[in-house]
């Protein structure tokens, strides 16, 4: 642990929408790693004493439920891990307009037509949401707080007119939006979750691209002064926030001692495609089975076998167009592998499920790993894939991917996530020598050695810690 003063221990309180500990209909609690986020929060622990504050949602109303984590995860980490179970009204609209509007407009997708009368209660019903994980988070006790999500970009400002002097850090997963938004709607909403941010003292980025768009809006949009060097820095009369960059890595060590299940009924010769994601818009599973597609009708009858396993989790499922969205995976992947005729059946394997092994099982065997997202905060099963394949496989992703700014030069990018040049892309990778997939492969893990999770959470811990130190935040507040 950090731990200069010789004292007590340093003490964080961690906000996030998930924890890796969930909550079932049952109300029995389990390990539920969902998200790679949820993975790597944990290694705050070997730095501070945390206290980790989710949002359930299946008992709602039930008093908030205490669990240490190593009781369930075997790890060494000891920290408590509190599920709010906040009563949230049964009308609140939160959950609808997190998911289906302000997930596609933080990533630059296609909005749905919402009527600017309906923004107040959306943003309201969230304000509503943040106010009550709050009532749980906050502890006098905590000496910080780190707070993950964008939809808790509230619970920043509302952290703040509790308490004016405890330093905050928040860390923006996503994308910060690059597209102009010319919608009223759309610019309403990013100023609200951008006067939640800036009331941190610390804003963390995926990529140098985000917060230069974050940087741009808030130029725009507020009266603020700019001052840029090592550390960005965004200052008005109210507010004093520090920029940086610090994107989300791994643990090659760690992950390799991780259970896993190598893909059935492969032969060494055959050549393996996978794709990980959830049955989200923005991963573009849907362009991967068409790039797919094509690949296999257009392939030599004498050509090696070609398979593709798609492991996907489902995600919000209780809204129609994520229903809609893995109906129509299970669709394409049945119809494709029930009209292919070939020496060998079912080359695309669909496997829907949280099933951890089974993907790190797949990504030590894969020759091809296909990230070809819309947009990406950071995706880190690249960086997982590259820490764990075993047969210098290629990594095909598209230059919105979060990962690229930093492993771009290792891996194929695609002009665009669009099939046809996803093909191309493919193509390239397929007809990569041998020595130039070695070479690239051996570059990609020696750039996870140089910033691995270790790195990433002591870059998160020091500012916070030397904050504390000095009481930089001391100034009031509005």
């Amino acid at each position: 642990m950090i731990d200069e003063s010789g004292t007590r221990p340093f003490k964080l309180g961690v906000l996030s929408r998930r924890g890796p500990i969930a909550i079932d209909s049952q109300n029995i609690p389990h390990l539920a790693h969902i998200g790679g986020l949820t993975r790597i929060l944990p290694e705050l622990a070997n730095h501070c004493e945390v206290s980790w504050v989710a949002l359930n949602r299946h008992e709602s109303g039930v008093a908030g439920q205490i669990f240490n984590y190593r009781d369930f995860s075997e790890s060494k980490q000891l920290y408590e891990l509190v599920i709010s179970q906040a009563q949230i009204d049964s009308s609140s609209t939160s959950d609808w307009f997190c998911a289906n509007y302000l997930w596609q407009l933080m990533h630059d997708l296609a909005l749905p037509c919402i009527e600017s009368a309906q923004l107040p209660k959306y943003l309201n019903d969230l304000t509503h949401e943040n106010q009550k994980i709050l009532e749980t988070a906050f502890v006098k006790t905590n000496d910080a707080y780190f707070i993950n999500d964008f939809h808790l970009a509230p619970s920043v400002k509302l952290l703040r007119e509790c308490d004016f002097s405890v330093p905050i850090s928040f860390c923006l997963h996503t994308p910060w939006p690059k597209n102009q938004q010319q919608d009223s709607a759309a610019n309403e909403t990013l100023r609200y979750f951008a006067t939640g941010m800036l009331c941190a003292d610390l804003i963390n980025f995926q990529t140098p691209a985000d917060l230069k768009s974050f940087v741009a809006f808030v130029v725009e949009n507020f009266q603020v002064r700019i001052t840029s060097g090592e550390v960005t820095l965004i200052s008005s009369e109210s507010y004093s926030a520090q920029l940086l960059v610090n994107p989300a890595s791994v643990d090659a060590t760690a992950l390799a001692q991780l259970p896993h299940k190598s893909p059935s009924y492969l032969q060494e010769e055959d050549l393996l495609f996978v794709h990980i994601a959830r049955s989200d818009p923005a991963k573009n599973t849907l362009g991967v089975i068409a790039a797919f597609s094509h690949l296999l009708k257009n392939r030599s009858l004498n050509s090696r076998r070609i398979f593709l396993d798609l492991y996907i989790v489902p995600s919000r499922q209780i809204f129609l167009a994520y229903q809609k969205l893995l109906t129509e995976i299970q669709t394409q992947v049945a119809d494709f592998n029930s009209g292919f005729i070939s020496d060998y059946q079912d080359p695309m394997r669909l496997h829907i499920d949280n099933d951890y092994a089974g993907a790190l099982g797949a990504l030590r065997r894969f020759d091809i790993l296909l990230a070809p997202s819309w947009a990406d905060g950071m995706n880190l099963v690249i960086k997982e894939a590259a820490a764990l394949n075993e047969r210098n496989g290629v990594i095909v992703a598209t230059p919105k991917v979060g990962a690229m700014t930093e492993l771009g030069s290792s891996c194929i990018i695609a002009n665009s996530p669009r099939p046809d040049c996803l093909i191309q892309a493919i193509d390239l990778a397929i007809n990569l020598p041998e020595n130039e997939r070695q070479q690239m492969s051996a570059n990609l893990k020696s750039d996870l050695k140089f910033a691995d999770l270790n790195s990433w959470a002591l870059q998160i811990m020091r500012p916070i810690i030397e904050l504390a130190k000095t009481q930089l935040t001391s100034f009031v507040r509005l």
